[in-house]
C-alpha cells in the first residue's frame, strides 16, 4: 500500500492516512517550528510544516498492525 514513513525514537512508522489544513485552521501549537509535533487531546497527531500541518490520520507502528491515530494513541494491540 502506499504511504510514507518517519522514525520515531529509533522505529519505522509507517503513515497511511493524512490530511493537510493551514495552521490557522488547525489545533496545533503555533509555535512550534516545521517538522515539530502535537499530540493533540489523545485523538490526534500533527506535524507542523512552513506552510500548515499535516494530520496524521491512520499509521502502523513497527510490529504493530495499521490503525486509526485515535486507537494507536490509545494503545491498541
Amino acid at each position: 500500500a502506499p504511504g510514507a514513513f518517519a522514525l520515531y525514537n529509533g522505529h519505522r512508522v509507517m503513515i497511511f492516512k493524512a490530511t493537510t489544513a493551514p495552521s490557522s485552521m488547525a489545533g496545533t501549537n503555533k509555535n512550534l517550528k516545521p517538522g515539530g509535533i502535537s499530540i493533540l487531546d489523545t485523538t490526534r497527531i500533527e506535524i507542523q510544516c512552513s506552510d500548515g500541518v499535516l494530520s496524521i490520520e491512520e499509521a502502523q507502528l513497527e510490529g504493530r498492525k495499521r490503525l486509526a491515530i485515535k486507537e494507536l494513541l490509545l494503545g491498541a494491540p
